[in-house]
Parts: C-alpha cells; structure tokens; sequence
C-alpha cells in the first residue's frame, strides 16, 4: 500500500489544458491577476477564479516557476490552488474545488524533478551491510542501505532521498 504522499503525486502532462487558480484570499487573487498580466499570460477571471489557457502545462509551470517563487512567499504559494483540467474530459466543476492542490505542491514537482525520475523509474537500489560483533567476529543484524539511481548513473543517496519524503 503506497503512503499518502506517493498516492498524491502530480503529473505535469505536455498537453493542451485550462489551469484554474483560486484562493480563498481576494488579495491573492489580485495579485496573481496583476503577475499574470505582467507576464503577458492570457487569462480569464470571474468571481474570484482565474483561467490560464495552455498549451503545453509542464512548460508553463517549469518556465513560471522562478516567477511564482519570487511573487509569492510560501505561505501565499500554500493558499493559492490550482486545478488542471486536461483536455481529455476531466471538467472543472465545483467539486473540482477540493481536488486543487496548492501551487507550492506544483512548485516541489518540479524543483524534486529527478526524486520523482527516480520513483517514476524505480530506479532505487538496496543492500545490506553486515554489522559484526568484534568480541567473537559474528554478524548479528543487517543494515539496510538505499539509494536512488539519478538519470546519469550517479546516486542520490539518504540525507537527499528521504528529505523529499
């Protein structure tokens, strides 16, 4: 049974989609419409939800996300929600309203890219090291070391892996 977190996990697809951004905040609300104008970003806003159009959604995050960092502090980026409506029939409804995640989770997506890769590829990998008793030279327990394998051969190893869990 995977842990809440990895049952959680965010998939940014490269495909067309409407983004909607809400909060319960008008200030924030605000804000995000002004950032957005500022960046030349097509929306629509109606009572209190924003509606970004686009083509590609894992560009749009990965190419805004210094901007997103930068405008908002975490707190901020924690009480804005966004829901990605996929253009293959996942519709934006009220109850959509619950699925949003906070725009800080998107953020973590992409700044943990290669801790996801490395889920993603099940590309982990385990041993156990023996721990001996130096009075009558028996090993009596194992220690279980685990690494992640990076996408270029390199490991990612514990003090790096389990802070992202």
């Amino acid at each position: 049974m995977p842990c809440n977190k990895c049952s959680e996990i965010i998939l940014l697809e490269e495909i067309e989609s409407k983004i909607y951004i809400l909060s319960e905040f008008d200030e924030l609300i605000d804000k995000s419409t002004i950032l957005f104008n500022k960046l030349n970003i097509d929306i629509t806003s109606e009572q209190g939800l924003i509606t970004v159009s686009a083509k590609n959604t894992k560009a749009f995050f990965y190419e805004n996300i210094n901007t997103f960092n930068s405008s908002f502090n975490e707190l901020e980026r924690n009480d804005i929600k966004v829901f990605i409506e996929y253009l293959d029939g996942s519709k934006f409804n009220y109850q959509s309203m619950f699925l949003a995640k906070p725009l800080q989770r998107f953020i973590n997506i992409i700044e943990d890219k290669e801790f996801f890769d490395i889920l993603n590829n099940e590309a982990l990998t385990s041993h156990f090291q023996p721990i001996i008793n130096m009075k009558d030279n028996t090993i009596y327990a194992y220690e279980l070391l685990t690494r992640g394998i990076r996408a270029d051969g390199k490991l990612m190893y514990p003090d790096v892996l389990f802070k992202k869990i």
